[in-house]
């Protein structure tokens, strides 16, 4: 079976959530206000030398052939091939310990489920050490910023959905994750003139942390990187598949419901969602931990310096952001 991600345990709002480091992760496709055409690029330098399973690795772990394997998707920490029938996936690091959970999952739409191996496993690794999957492919289109309604209400079906034994992750993670690495670089010549800007948020961060902690939530089951390239539609514009559900858990909801902001009319979105009683601290802390987490990412990694100042742009625009959801918040 994949091997889970140790850790620490956290209490969160009276749940249990055990350590997972996912800082170092696929960006939110979606973009307000910025481009990412440069997206593709700085994914392909951080993967450059990761290759696909040769089709005799492929036939040995899973018995069964696949065509010629072109390269479809990127991601900070994944990328895979298909032949237009497989999909194959290689992790770059080990992959999510949820693979054979999500076929419980029935969500009226398609959701990718891991082939299994001839023994049984829902994973293999190449001769070179990768750990790869098969999944079959799904055919659609990307979803954009205009299908913002269609994302709200599947968005609300997953979070209604009972979650099969998904596990209770650290939505409050421990600091040393995204802070202390940030902390450590603010001499970094990307963030070097900005330092007090980041050391600023950075302990805003730890603040919300802390009171996270102290805040009851109801868990619902949740993607965890929701929209965008991870959600397909048909021609109809109704999603027929939700597609990379490697970092999906358990928690407050508010971590999903973050992605409204990156939309050009968050209100809209979260009526159409259905919001209501939203915990403005743990929303607080999901747009605060995820604009640091990809800022975190980019200066460790070195890669798409071009996404670092739509970064501070998210930090800049979190009042409003919390303002604007007000109507949408528990009294």
């Amino acid at each position: 079976m994949p091997i889970s991600s140790a850790g620490t345990a956290a209490l969160l709002g009276g749940q249990q959530y055990s350590h997972r480091a996912i800082c170092l992760r696929s960006a939110c496709s979606y973009v307000r206000h910025e481009a990412e055409s440069h997206g593709a690029v700085a994914f392909d330098f951080v993967l450059a030398d990761v290759l696909p399973p040769t089709s005799a690795e492929i036939l040995h772990a899973f018995g069964f052939r696949v065509g010629d394997l072109r390269r479809h998707g990127l991601g900070w920490d994944s990328v895979g091939w298909t032949d237009g029938v497989w999909f194959v996936k290689v992790w770059r690091y080990r992959p999510p310990a949820n693979l054979p959970l999500l076929e419980q999952l029935e969500l009226g739409f398609s959701v990718p489920v891991a082939q299994q191996t001839v023994d049984g496993e829902s994973f293999a690794v190449t001769a070179g050490g990768n750990c790869f999957g098969v999944f079959r492919f799904l055919g659609g289109r990307h979803a954009v910023d205009d299908d913002w309604h269609e994302t709200a209400r599947v968005l609300r079906l997953v979070h209604n959905h009972p979650a099969p034994g998904l596990p209770t992750v650290a939505l409050v993670m421990d600091k040393w994750d995204i802070i202390s690495d940030l902390r450590e670089r603010l001499d970094h010549p990307w963030i070097r003139d900005r330092s007090l800007e980041v050391e600023h948020y950075l302990n805003r961060l730890e603040a919300v942390t802390d009171e996270a902690l102290r805040h009851r939530s109801e868990p619902v089951l949740l993607h965890n990187d929701f929209g965008g390239s991870n959600l397909l539609l048909d021609d109809a514009g109704v999603v027929s598949a939700i597609l990379d559900w490697d970092h999906a858990c358990v928690g407050p909801r508010e971590h999903d419901v973050r992605v409204a902001f990156l939309h050009s009319d968050p209100p809209a979105f979260l009526r159409a969602y259905g919001a209501k009683n939203l915990d403005r601290v743990h929303l607080e802390h999901a747009l605060l931990r995820r604009a640091t987490e990809d800022l975190t990412a980019r200066v460790v990694e070195e890669t798409d310096r071009e996404g670092v100042v739509p970064c501070f742009d998210r930090w800049h625009r979190l009042d409003a952001d919390l303002e604007s959801a007000l109507p949408f918040v528990a009294r």
